[in-house]
Formats: structure tokens, C-alpha cells, sequence
């Protein structure tokens, strides 16, 4: 947790004071103070956090959809601070993307275990993110592959283990993978194919 740069999100700045020297007592690093939620969103796109933490209830925009909007544009963990507990709040808030959760008034004591865990969730979180990304990207090369040894399939009257032999031999000679020949093939197939319709 050591070199956390730390961005605080409240619209009370008595409050916003006080939680920025209880953190940079702990040795964290508050690289900005936000007072409203909009004014959180910019900050962080500005100041690069490494750990964001946001009060529920801010003007112009609430801290869950704070959240949201942080996490489609610049994926950081965040922690939401506040006096409120109902449920609803707190469903939400996991749903938008938070990963952890104090209330007022802040406990010391809870600081450090609840940035630890929210560091761990979100790591663990961008783990899937790449994980589900990486197979998206595997299925759709397979897709490519699949597609360009059924054009030259179709194009050269060859067996699919020739054609996929064909594109081994273009990957070789281009010095591109596999997947990059294949989207060749397809490039060329819809340039020949436009030409064809033009006749």
C-alpha cells in the first residue's frame, strides 16, 4: 500500500480537511480534494489515483454514479465514506462498481484493513477484466481463422487442411501470426468480392 496517491471526494471541507490529514498521517499521499461529484470525475482523469475515496451524498453528482462514470473512463478503486446505511445504498454502490465501504465518523482503526481489501478487489477485479477480454479476443481471432481458410476454401478449391496450410505459408512469409494473415485473407476477399458486384 506503500506510494498511494489518494484522491478525496467531499463536499464538506472541514470534513474533506480532516480525512486528508487522518491519510497523510498513515503516510498516504492526497494528491486532491474534489467537492462535488463532477468535480471527482475530472480529478481523476487529471491526477491519475491510485485510490479514490468519495462521500455517498455530493452535489451535482452522488457518489454512486460518481463511481459509475470512474469506472467506464479510469478504472480505480474507490472506497465510498458516509453516515448513510440503508441497503439499497449499499447494493448499489457494489453494482456501480465500489469495493469498499466506511462510515461516518471514520474509525482509524478501519482504515487500513478496508483500503487493503478494496486494493485486493479491485486487482482482482481487472484480473477478470483481462481474463474476459483475452478470451473475447481469442474467439474472435478463431472466427478470422475460420472465415479465411473457408474463403480460400472457396476461392482455390482446397481442402480445409490446405487452406489452413496456405495461411501458415503467408503468416511465414509476411512475418505476421496467424491471425494477422487471416485478416488479410478477409480484407482481400470483400476487396475482390466489391469489384465482383460492380461487374
Amino acid at each position: 500500500m506503500d506510494g498511494l496517491r489518494v484522491l478525496i471526494g467531499e463536499d464538506d471541507p472541514v470534513e474533506a480537511e480532516g480525512f486528508r490529514l487522518i491519510l497523510e498521517g498513515m503516510g498516504y499521499s492526497v494528491v486532491g480534494l474534489a467537492h462535488d461529484g463532477r468535480d471527482a470525475v475530472a480529478k481523476v482523469e487529471s491526477l491519475a489515483p491510485t485510490l479514490v475515496f468519495l462521500d455517498i451524498r455530493m452535489p451535482r453528482l452522488d457518489g454512486i454514479e460518481a463511481t459509475r462514470e470512474i469506472m467506464a473512463c479510469c478504472p480505480v478503486p474507490i472506497i465510498l465514506v458516509t453516515g448513510h446505511s440503508e441497503p439499497d445504498l449499499i447494493e448499489k454502490a457494489i453494482a456501480a462498481g465500489v469495493m469498499g465501504y466506511l462510515m461516518k465518523p471514520l474509525d482509524h482503526m478501519d482504515l487500513r484493513p478496508t483500503i487493503a481489501v478494496a486494493l485486493a478487489r479491485f486487482a482482482d477485479l481487472m484480473t477478470l477484466r483481462k481474463d474476459v477480454r483475452t478470451i473475447k479476443e481469442a474467439l474472435a481471432q478463431r472466427r478470422d481463422l475460420e472465415r479465411a481458410k473457408g474463403i480460400l476454401a472457396s476461392r482455390m478449391r482446397l481442402g480445409e487442411n490446405e487452406a489452413h496450410r496456405r495461411l501458415q505459408q503467408l503468416a511465414q512469409r509476411e512475418r505476421c501470426t496467424l491471425a494477422e494473415a487471416a485478416g488479410r485473407v478477409i480484407v482481400q476477399d470483400k476487396f475482390y468480392a466489391d469489384l465482383e458486384r460492380l461487374t
